[in-house]
């Protein structure tokens, strides 16, 4: 008996181990190497968590994503030196009408210096006043109703701007907004890998997203790169089921 007791004891970390969900994992680093900023989801696609780190190793932000039911996800753009400048985080739960959208700010130590958020409830609402109460015998006159607005939701589609580097060395991809020159990053891409750049949203709507960006790539340590071109873009199919395009652009060699 206490062969078996022993046997069921040492068999309940096993199990809690197998039944525990892979996760997939995506990290940026400082340029010191610190981790800058970590995304996993779990194969089930949702129950995701993105971190945002300064470089004593403090979590400035933090954020639940996911794939299914509720769709949702955060987008970093980032400082010279590898920290989180922009954290833009929205969400929609799946085939519906509500939806949340923020954004947080940090400066190069990773102190939040600015925040906005807005969900599809920040309208202004009417509350229908009831029938005047009968005085004796009078029949009640209602007042007219008050007119009520009925407010159609449109359904936010981000465009995104994906980058395959066919390259032998990675990259470093600096980008920015043709209408906003606030609106700017930089983004790592590994030799062989293929990496978000950045995105934009419009409603109801998708758009090629390489339209209202400038793009320029170079080496990590900052030498531009004039030998190298960018294919037409290839579409991701799979993420239009979260109001989601991705524009998948080939860099190679002239």
């Amino acid at each position: 008996m206490k062969f078996f007791l022993v046997f069921i004891a040492a068999s309940i970390p096993f199990i809690a181990f197998s039944q525990k969900e892979a996760q997939k994992c995506t990290k940026t680093y400082f340029k010191n190497g610190k981790l800058s900023t970590i995304e996993c989801m779990p194969e089930s696609g949702w129950g995701g968590k993105a971190y945002a780190f300064n470089q004593k190793g403090d979590t400035i932000g933090q954020w639940s994503i996911s794939r299914m039911h509720m769709i949702a996800g955060v987008h970093f753009t980032f400082h010279p030196n590898g920290g989180v400048h922009k954290a833009d985080y929205s969400s929609h739960p799946d085939a519906g009408i509500q939806w949340y959208r923020s954004y947080s700010v940090f400066n190069e130590e990773g102190v939040r210096t600015d925040f906005w958020e807005m969900k599809d409830d920040d309208r202004v609402t009417f509350i229908q006043e009831p029938f005047e109460k009968p005085e004796k015998t009078e029949v009640p006159k209602p007042k007219e109703p008050v007119k009520q607005e009925v407010i159609a939701c449109a359904i936010i589609f981000s465009s995104e701007l994906w980058l395959d580097n066919r390259l032998t060395i990675p990259v470093k991809v600096t980008w920015q907004s043709v209408s906003d020159s606030t609106n700017k990053g930089e983004v790592l891409v590994p030799k062989g890998q293929r990496e978000m750049i950045t995105y934009f949203i419009l409603a109801e709507q998708y758009d090629e997203p390489l339209k209202g960006f400038r793009l320029k790539v170079s080496t990590v340590k900052g030498k531009e790169l004039d030998n190298v071109k960018l294919s037409k873009p290839l579409i991701d199919e799979s993420r239009l089921k979260e109001f989601k395009k991705g524009y998948v652009y080939m860099l190679e060699e002239k």
